[in-house]
């Protein structure tokens, strides 16, 4: 595939708001396939059998040439406290993130919301409808899924979530984190929460505080 000769493509190591918008739409070639419910770790690579399957050594080459097109879920709860995960696979190995993961090629936004709050949460009632759109992020990683030396590009698309009591104690996350909890919006610096979860815990303080 000739880079140079499709318009706004967006490059790894390219910061979003660097590109011309729209950002999502022209992009959409570069969408790759999410193989388990947060899409890195030994579980993607056991998932031999999903659609579009990509063994480690091309992912780890398409990782070490793509942005990945992700989608985070910042789900908060009644008290307005954010849910966080300590995650056990790279990137972000242990630290406190968010739930969420990559878009599927072919798949829309409202497909891979369904899709990953099912997943990742078992959630199956938590509607698109309700989820409000915090922007296009880049975030930069040192390492990937399957190699500590090739970096990561996620152009991530973070959703706000607002649950109620009774979707509150419907969650189970993943084999992606070892551990979770609701996070208040405030700084944390003991915590091991992670820089860019960090942002997100910033942004809904601030959204909150102009309301």
């Amino acid at each position: 595939m000739d880079m140079a000769r499709i318009p706004f493509a967006v490059r790894k190591g390219v910061q979003a708001e660097d590109m011309p918008r729209p950002l999502v739409g022209p992009v959409a070639f570069l969408l790759l396939e999410r193989h388990a419910s947060a899409g890195t770790g030994s579980a993607m690579a056991d998932n031999t059998d999903a659609p579009g399957y990509l063994n480690p050594q091309i992912f780890t080459m398409a990782v070490d040439a793509l942005p990945l097109i992700s989608m985070d879920l910042c789900v908060t709860n009644t008290s307005g406290q954010l849910m966080l995960g300590l995650r056990k696979n790279p990137p972000a190995q242990g630290f406190w993130f968010t739930p969420g993961g990559r878009i599927r090629k072919g798949e829309s936004q409202h497909a891979a919301f369904q899709r990953l709050m099912n997943e990742e949460l078992t959630l199956t009632q938590v509607t698109f409808d309700r989820a409000t759109l915090m922007g296009a992020w880049d975030h930069f990683y040192e390492d990937s899924a399957f190699s500590s030396i090739t970096t990561t590009h996620y152009v991530n698309l973070p959703y706000l979530i607002q649950l109620t009591e009774e979707e509150e104690a419907q969650i189970s996350l993943n084999g992606q984190h070892v551990d979770w909890r609701w996070f208040d919006v405030l700084r944390h610096e003991d915590d091991i929460v992670h820089p860019y979860a960090q942002t997100y815990l910033d942004w809904i303080a601030h959204r909150r505080a102009v309301e």
